[in-house]
C-alpha cells in the first residue's frame, strides 16, 4: 500500500455518489493525483481495496453497512502504513482529534474539502496528519 510511483493514488468512500464524482473531479485536476478506485459503503471499501496499490483513502464517517471509522480501524489493522483521511459533515475540533488518535492520517470537514483537498492528500501521503 505503499507510494509506488509519482502520482498519489487515492481510492474514495462515500455513499454519496455526487460526492465521490466532486472528491473524483477536485482530485484529477492534479498532475501528482489519482484515484484508483471508490466505494459507497464500508464492506465495499474493505473488499475492493485489496487489489490495489493505494496512498491515501478518502474515508467518510458517516456510510451504510460498516461506517468510517469501523472501516478505518479494520484498513489500519490490515495496512498499518496506510494513510487514511476521514472526511465528515461534522466540524467539531475534538472529533477530528479522536479519529487521530483512533489511527486515521486526518480529518476533513466536507464544506472544506475542495479548499484543502489537495494540500491534505499530499500532507498524508507523505507522512503528516492533518486536522
Amino acid at each position: 500500500m505503499a507510494q509506488s510511483t509519482s502520482k498519489i493514488r487515492v481510492f474514495i468512500a462515500d455513499d454519496h455518489f455526487v460526492v465521490r464524482q466532486g472528491l473524483k473531479h477536485v482530485l484529477n485536476q492534479n498532475p501528482d493525483m489519482e484515484v484508483v478506485g471508490e466505494a459507497e459503503d464500508g464492506g465495499q471499501v474493505l473488499e475492493r481495496i485489496k487489489d490495489l496499490e493505494v496512498d491515501v483513502v478518502l474515508l467518510d464517517i458517516e456510510m451504510p453497512e460498516k461506517n468510517g471509522w469501523e472501516v478505518m480501524i479494520q484498513l489500519k489493522a490490515l495496512y498499518p502504513k496506510l494513510n487514511v483521511l476521514m472526511l465528515s459533515i461534522f466540524s467539531e475540533d475534538h472529533y477530528g482529534l479522536r479519529l487521530i488518535k483512533s489511527g486515521a492520517s486526518g480529518y476533513l470537514t466536507k464544506a472544506n474539502a475542495s479548499n484543502q483537498l489537495h494540500q491534505a492528500v499530499r500532507t498524508v501521503a507523505s507522512g503528516g496528519e492533518i486536522y
